[in-house]
């Protein structure tokens, strides 16, 4: 929904540009934008960026057309303002052409299913733009929310990775099914777990039922999740930073 971004004056690119602009950023084995936690915060950050920032509108512009407002001019960058006999004051998106002494469009091409015009902007329309590049804020919106993505994976993983896994070898069945059976207790929380001493751990003695082998780290050493929340926090702020939201 938000892949096209509009860049008045840059010149048109190929598939083969494109792709190799794209390998150049991001390496072709990494997916980091193809998936559902990009889409998650790349939404996130859009409704973030959306309520933080508001615009004073006419009154016939609020509701679902501000909605519409939002989009247009955080996609896109620049909404076309004007004043048609049939529709009163009005916005629209727009195309631009033509280029002035200083290389600023000239016209506004309106291609709506119920309105068709090419306009002479400063005499039939106005552009509302929200930078001076012509470009919304959806590169920077797709910049955090790749980053934010790629972490929630790692947050994730370590989050499987901090249950603690007991590794056991078992040298019959039985034991096997009575170890088994004191693991299911001590897992919802028996306070006390009883059991055949015949299958205990001797390392003294090599026909032993089973051995215990011993992890030199546990999931408090594990434990970075606490740091990686961290960085989702950081990047937030960068966002916001980067947006203007205090």
């Amino acid at each position: 929904m938000f892949k096209t971004v509009y860049n008045y004056g840059a010149a048109p690119y190929d598939n083969a540009q494109l792709n190799l602009w794209s390998g150049s950023y991001t390496p072709s084995t990494v997916k980091p934008r193809n998936n559902a936690a990009f889409l998650f915060w790349q939404r996130s950050l859009y409704q973030r960026m959306v309520t933080a920032i508001d615009f004073t509108l006419p009154d016939e512009w609020e509701g679902s057309t501000r909605d519409f407002f939002n989009f247009v001019i955080f996609r896109n960058g620049f909404v076309c303002v004007m004043d048609p006999d049939e529709f009163g004051i009005s916005f629209q998106p727009a195309g631009l052409s033509g280029h002035n002494f200083y290389y600023q469009p000239t016209r506004c091409i309106i291609a709506n299913p119920l309105y068709n015009a090419e306009l002479e902007i400063g005499k039939d329309c106005e552009i509302l733009k929200l930078s001076p590049d012509y470009r919304g804020y959806m590169d920077i919106v797709d910049y955090y929310a790749e980053k934010l993505a790629l972490l929630d994976n790692s947050i994730n993983t370590s989050l499987v990775n901090l249950k603690l896994s007991w590794i056991i070898g078992a040298k019959t069945k039985a034991a096997a099914d009575a170890l088994k059976k004191i693991l299911d207790k001590v897992d919802r929380g028996d306070p006390a777990v009883i059991y055949d001493m015949r299958i205990a751990n001797d390392p003294k003695d090599s026909d032993t039922p089973f051995q215990f082998l011993e992890r030199k780290t546990g999931a408090k050493e594990n434990y970075i999740t606490h740091d990686q929340l961290q960085d989702v926090a950081t990047l937030l702020n960068s966002f916001d930073a980067e947006i203007g939201i205090p």
